[in-house]
């Protein structure tokens, strides 16, 4: 049943097949306790732009007004796909754009020694929110979308970036987050 598409695992389907066809009589969708919380993603979306460079490479390529543009800009920006993409459902506002770039304590190799993806971008995100909080004192909102941009394309990624397609929970100085994670690569490295 439609209603059910996207909730998880764990959905209980009652039914009999008749032929090809399975009939369905019944769908229960699974225990709140059982799934994670689902957040359709509507209205206005708090967005924390950060500009971040590994300890190993120098380049500082973008200046911040290049780096909002990319962000808030009036077209081609991240805002305008997802406010078109949406028909305006939702609305990316600025939550907090650090002033300059931030050092993420770590180098490409730290990058690249870990296998999986999600590691990644996990440890990246988690690296800048820790260094916002201690650092400058922000405390980003649960619910929030974090775009990192990044000095260099590590040679371990072929890609110009990621994102999550979900909010992931973040264990954060603060407690428990979850935030919604895009970054993009600097490409000309």
């Amino acid at each position: 049943p439609w209603g059910l598409v996207g909730t998880g695992e764990g959905v209980v389907v009652e039914g009999a097949l008749e032929g090809d066809v399975l009939r369905v009589s019944r769908a229960v969708a699974p225990s709140a306790a059982s799934s994670p919380p689902q957040r359709p993603v509507r209205g206005v979306l708090q967005v924390a732009v950060v500009a971040a460079k590994f300890s190993d490479v120098a380049d500082e390529p973008y200046n911040y007004s290049y780096v909002h543009d990319v962000v808030f800009g009036p077209f081609p920006s991240v805002r305008d796909f997802w406010e078109r993409s949406s028909n305006g459902a939702v609305k990316l506002r600025p939550f907090y754009v650090h002033p300059r770039w931030l050092d993420l304590g770590m180098s490409t190799a730290d990058y690249c020694g870990v296998s999986n993806i999600n590691d990644r971008v996990r440890r990246v995100a988690s690296r800048v929110v820790e260094r916002l909080y201690y650092d400058f004192g922000v405390v980003l909102p649960d619910g929030g979308y974090l775009i990192i941009i990044l000095n260099a394309r590590p040679s371990c990624e072929g890609f110009a970036g990621y994102g999550t397609i979900r909010y992931w929970t973040f264990s954060t100085p603060y407690g428990q987050r979850q935030f919604a994670v895009s970054w993009i690569f600097h490409y000309a490295n």
